[in-house]
């Protein structure tokens, strides 16, 4: 699944093409096959990273309104982490305009 991909490197995790195995920020092999889509186990320290990234609770709202079913959750989840890439994307990209347009212009 494509959106288990898009969370797993939210999460920091790290595919390994030989021999195929997933290996989670600290190293440690989780496995073969992702499940957030299908294990609270595996769904919660997600909604638990999105909360610790959101720039105010109204990013969080619709994962938070969504908690008790896990279908509804996942899909809040991967839309969650859709916006924030691209929030980070477009903070890139004006870093770099400004850095470009103003960087070596200016005096310490």
């Amino acid at each position: 699944m494509n959106n288990n991909k898009l969370i797993a490197e939210f999460m920091g995790d790290t595919f390994y093409p030989e021999p195929q195995h997933w290996y989670d920020s600290h190293g440690s092999f989780i496995g073969d096959a992702l499940k957030y889509h299908n294990s609270w186990d595996w769904l919660m320290p997600v909604v638990q990273k999105c909360f610790e990234v959101a720039e105010n609770e109204d990013d969080f709202f619709d994962i938070s309104g969504n908690l008790p079913y896990m279908d509804e959750t996942y899909k809040s989840v991967v839309e969650f982490i859709k916006t924030y890439n691209d929030m980070q994307t477009l903070r890139e990209d004006a870093q770099f305009i400004n850095t470009r347009n103003y960087g070596s212009t200016r005096t310490s």
